[in-house]
């Protein structure tokens, strides 16, 4: 797939192109421009009215010439800016948007909290647990050795 630098590198370089193409065109009907009017100007009875008409005529074509190339170098930046266009619409469904982060962020935010209520009370029952057992195991071992004497005594 071809990256948004390179279609906008792709654009400059036909843009650069389409100009230099049009600055070509321009000194070749520059030149031809001359060429007819040195040969009206050989002309038998060739007056300036008709050098400045072959020149106007020449210049016609030549702005037309530009003009549609710079037709052709709007048409493919306006091409770029539609694709553009598109491929933000197209980031804008699919990613997730600020709203969508910060209510997704609260709902972790709530989740993790709970959590850690209750891994604090588990962790609090589970010592207190722990220490009635061994408070236990203490009061059997000395009721076994309370016993072990009682019985020996007797």
């Amino acid at each position: 797939m071809v990256s948004h630098e390179q279609k906008i590198a792709d654009a400059a370089a036909t843009a650069m192109k389409v100009v230099a193409d049009a600055a070509a065109k321009a000194s070749e009907v520059v030149a031809q421009t001359a060429a007819e009017a040195i040969k009206t100007q050989k002309a038998e009875g060739a007056n300036d009215h008709d050098v400045i008409v072959s020149l106007i005529r020449s210049f016609a074509d030549f702005k037309e010439n530009v003009n549609e190339k710079f037709a052709e170098i709007k048409t493919d930046i306006k091409d770029l800016k539609d694709g553009t266009t598109s491929r933000i619409a197209c980031l804008e469904t699919e990613k997730l948007n600020i709203m969508d982060h910060l209510n997704y962020k609260e709902d972790v935010d709530r989740t993790l909290k709970d959590h850690e209520i209750r891994i604090r009370k588990d962790t609090d029952k589970i010592t207190r647990l722990t220490s009635y057992g061994i408070a236990g195991m203490f009061v059997i071992g000395v009721i076994e050795f309370l016993l072990s004497i009682y019985f020996r005594i007797r």
